[in-house]
């Protein structure tokens, strides 16, 4: 091990790659790869993924699945609509959308993304310029600025890479190239969960996409995203290379934008003993899903690649290596372009990185209508005197997002004076039979109501009734 600690253990990952594996990998893209440097680095990245997934902070490796709310009518399958991404808290507290987007994603309806459970929205008028944007953007990878709905305790989201002798150690990549020339890392995704899904919720139209209005409607689609978001995602080994020029000119990537290569061994039943090593109880039945259907390979756009380094003080912290940008199939492995993802997690190190991308024309529509939605928000607090609780919940599910905070308030006045009433309404019930311990609990069930969509007309029957539900 050439003085390297920690790798002794017997709780190593079973890594789905042999010698010979990689031997004949390296002889279809003519480069010398060594085995025991993708063997000892696996071993670190699956052991740093296994510690993280048996904690609190499982979530920062959980990719957000994304979806806009109205796609394409040439759309034919969900696999064209989905893609995988992260979401990232900047230190000024912002949220923003990094990851894959779709060129059947239309507006006159939001952006949904899901991570861990939790949804993010961006929402916008018809005729805005955010989608045309998304969709002529010479990337891939998108940024967008966009607000979380109810948001509840610490936000976990990806570490980054720690170096030998720093605490950041940058785009992978550069250290890939500075070594052995190889690595190796996991791409955290739900792919295996939609390819085993009947063929009437695959297809468009169908269950999970209808046509509405002479557009195709994703709401039964969100509500699946939501739920597999939950839920552990599949790790797919990947052995991270340098450059493939074969690879290089079919793949048609920007020329601005940082990126390199890995490959993943197919058929994909080969990473079920890998599979099983993360998911364990309830969850390790999932493994058995892992299918060879290659047509998914769109919707794993986005996916972010964890890896964790090797040094000769032993394995580092687990991190964000990059992004799956595009792929296609060479022999037995499924050939991945990926950029490099963020390393500042600052809204001006998000803009940075979008200017890199090529993306930062959408990013700024993003921000304008995010902007647009808190200030209406803040007007509605301050105006009718509704909780942040209750305010957001119009904001992000309600009404319609401009860059004219004015135009988002005065669609937002009916469902805020509506709001207002029911408070004051359920607040006087409560006084009247003397359950002054259920206050508490007034905004926080109509939040729930707006936000489970229920009819204006039943926010105080629905409200009421989630308050005296906690009587018990």
């Amino acid at each position: 091990m050439g003085g390297r600690r920690g790798l002794e253990s017997t709780s190593n990952p079973p890594l789905p790659i042999s010698a010979s594996d990689v031997s004949a990998l390296g002889a279809m893209i003519q480069f010398t790869l060594d085995y025991t440097t993708i063997r000892d680095q696996g071993v670190c990245t699956g052991r740093g993924l296994k510690k993280v997934l048996e904690s609190e902070a499982k979530y920062e490796v959980y990719p957000a699945l994304t979806v806009s709310g109205r796609v394409s009518t040439s759309t034919t399958n969900i696999f064209q609509i989905l893609r995988h991404g992260i979401i990232i808290r900047t230190a000024e507290g912002n949220y923003y959308y990094i990851g894959g987007k779709s060129n059947y994603w239309i507006q006159d309806r939001a952006l949904h993304a899901y991570q861990g459970g939790t949804e993010f929205v961006l929402s916008s008028e018809s005729g805005s310029r955010l989608f045309k944007e998304i969709r002529d953007s010479p990337s891939n990878i998108v940024v967008l600025q966009v607000r979380g709905i109810r948001i509840s305790g610490t936000w976990y989201q990806p570490s980054q890479l720690e170096g030998c002798q720093t605490p950041v150690l940058g785009w992978i990549m550069e250290w890939i190239q500075s070594t052995s020339g190889v690595g190796a890392g996991v791409i955290m995704n739900y792919v295996a969960q939609f390819t085993d899904l009947r063929k009437d919720f695959i297809e468009v139209p169908g269950n999970l996409v209808y046509e509405s209005g002479g557009h195709y409607t994703t709401d039964p689609l969100q509500a699946i995203l939501r739920s597999f978001s939950t839920k552990p995602p599949f790790p797919y080994f990947m052995i991270l290379t340098k450059i493939v020029s074969q690879l290089e000119s079919s793949l048609g990537i920007p020329l601005q934008i940082p990126y390199s290569f890995g490959f993943v061994l197919f058929p994909a039943s080969v990473m079920k003993d890998f599979c099983e090593f993360f998911l364990v109880g309830k969850p390790q039945e999932y493994c058995n899903y892992l299918v060879s259907d290659t047509t998914y390979n769109e919707s794993i756009i986005g996916a972010p690649i964890f890896s964790s380094i090797i040094c000769p003080s032993g394995c580092k912290r687990l991190g964000l290596a990059g992004l799956v940008y595009k792929g296609q199939m060479v022999g037995d492995f499924l050939g991945l372009a990926y950029v490099k993802p963020p390393t500042d997690y600052t809204d001006a190190g998000i803009q940075a990185y979008a200017q890199e991308l090529g993306v930062s024309n959408a990013l700024q529509i993003s921000k304008s209508l995010v902007g647009g939605a808190s200030r209406a928000e803040a007007e509605l607090i301050s105006v009718f005197g509704l909780s942040a609780t209750v305010a957001s919940a119009i904001i992000n599910v309600l009404v319609t997002w401009y860059e004219d905070w004015q135009r988002v308030f005065e669609e937002a006045k009916p469902y805020a004076e509506e709001a207002r009433n029911v408070v004051n309404e359920v607040r006087d019930f409560l006084n009247k039979i003397r359950e002054y311990r259920l206050l508490s609990y007034v905004d926080e069930c109509l939040a729930e109501t707006i936000i489970s969509n229920e009819p204006l007309e039943y926010w105080y029957d629905a409200t009421k009734g989630c308050v005296t539900s906690k009587l018990g």
